[in-house]
């Protein structure tokens, strides 16, 4: 199961208004917890993360543990040991000149980047200014995230990490003491940027040294250059109405609907831009449906229920469908509407109340 897989279930199965980023950073966290030997054979609901803008990186719900099962305690034993050693016999961090240190202070994107080829830009989601969230491809399945927030979550999310660490430890960079905290899967620093700060994480990495080295590569660019690094197939303000209308045809869309230009004031990539474009318009048809069910129109009930019945024919959808599991959710409230059911619940899983753009 990929991260956007991940991200799709875990929006199933709670009807709330969802980030995608926020569900990039709880599968992984989800990973290391079962790698630390902890067996819960139920999820609880109280285990999905509380998706509040302002709380930074989700925060997984305690409970008590019960007693590991003999084979995933000698696994989780093994990780820990192995962890300690490598730890342990790490040379220490490196000097601070050969980070960068040019002061970091910013209100919303700091616009950094990765000066070294081997880093592929993979996926990019913004929700707001102060709350993005871009990963890179390395080699062999290395990951490579940063992560953006506002400052005001910074000391939350110190605290939240530093509980499920091997070793946490600090340096200066770009001009900051920032904590540095390593697991047994990944290395993670926290950067204060003013009224942000930044998280640089590499899952899966080698070394100390290597993840010493993606520190090393970060620069600060400008943002024209910072959009022209993304790629083709990244939808930015300036390309959104046109790249919209370009994915929506074959869509059939409710009368009336309409979209701002630009589309987006962020630049997103490909999949999270559809997934918005889909949401706008199965909102837009849904209140359409709302409306007319409790006006009783059959006639109107019938004219939604013909266009969300077209899905498998929608192009967008389907090729979202090749990347993603975003699409799983429109034949469910699709064959509501058939049989005239209430929709509500739908509608608040969709964040179907709040702007968009």
């Amino acid at each position: 199961m990929n991260n956007r897989e991940f991200e799709d279930l875990m929006h199933r199965v709670r009807p709330a208004p969802s980030s995608p980023a926020r569900f990039h950073r709880a599968g992984q966290e989800l990973l290391e917890e079962i790698l630390r030997g902890d067996r819960n054979d139920d999820v609880l609901p109280d285990r999905i993360p509380a998706l509040d803008l302002d709380d930074g990186p989700p925060a997984l719900a305690t409970r008590p543990s019960r007693r590991p099962w003999p084979a995933a305690a000698a696994v989780a034993a093994a990780v820990v040991a192995v962890c300690v050693v490598l730890v342990q016999g790490r040379a220490p961090v490196a000097p601070a000149d050969e980070l960068p240190q040019e002061p970091l202070v910013a209100t919303g994107n700091p616009y950094l980047t990765v000066d070294d080829d081997r880093w592929r830009p993979a996926s990019l989601v913004q929700n707001a200014p102060d709350d993005g969230e871009q990963q890179f491809t390395g080699e062999g399945d290395e990951k490579l995230t940063i992560w953006w927030g506002p400052e005001s979550a910074y000391e939350r999310t110190v605290q939240r990490i530093g509980a499920d660490v091997s070793r946490r430890t600090s340096l200066t960079i770009f001009g900051r003491q920032a904590p540095l905290f390593e697991t047994a899967l990944s290395e993670q620093i926290l950067i204060p940027a003013g009224e942000i700060f930044v998280s640089v994480r590499l899952d899966r990495a080698r070394d100390h040294e290597e993840f010493l080295a993606v520190l090393s590569s970060l620069r600060v660019v400008d943002p024209q250059k910072w959009n022209a690094d993304l790629g083709e197939g990244t939808v930015t303000p300036g390309n959104s109405a046109a790249t919209a209308a370009t994915m929506l045809r074959g869509v059939p869309l409710p009368a009336g609907f309409d979209l701002p230009d630009p589309v987006t004031e962020l630049s997103q990539d490909r999949y999270y831009f559809g997934t918005e474009l889909l949401t706008a318009v199965s909102c837009a048809w849904l209140e359409d449906y709302t409306h007319a069910r409790a006006d009783r129109d059959e006639e109107s009930m019938a004219a939604v229920d013909t266009a969300l019945s077209s899905h498998r024919d929608w192009p967008l959808l389907n090729e979202m469908n090749e990347t993603g599991d975003w699409g799983a959710q429109v034949p469910v409230f699709a064959a509501k509407v058939s049989i005239r059911q209430d929709v509500s619940s739908y509608m608040e899983q969709l964040s179907c109340d709040l702007p968009r753009g």
